[in-house]
């Protein structure tokens, strides 16, 4: 059994990393004492499709 990533798996690895890097990292420490979240962000998750990745595509989902 292979229970290695696929490349698709591995590039949505990728670009979520990425994404942490880039957007969440940055205002970990402001968020945290702030103990709020920019609510921007989920509109940012939902431009690269990781909102409803484990929602059929015939429901509006990533089909993930």
């Amino acid at each position: 059994m292979n229970l290695e990533l696929s490349e698709e798996q591995e590039a949505v690895r990728r670009l979520a990393a990425d994404f942490v890097a880039r957007e969440v990292a940055p205002h970990v420490v402001a968020w945290d004492r702030a103990e709020e979240v920019d609510r921007g962000i989920v509109k940012k998750l939902g431009d690269l499709g990781f909102l409803g990745l484990t929602v059929p595509e015939e429901y509006g989902g990533s089909g993930g």
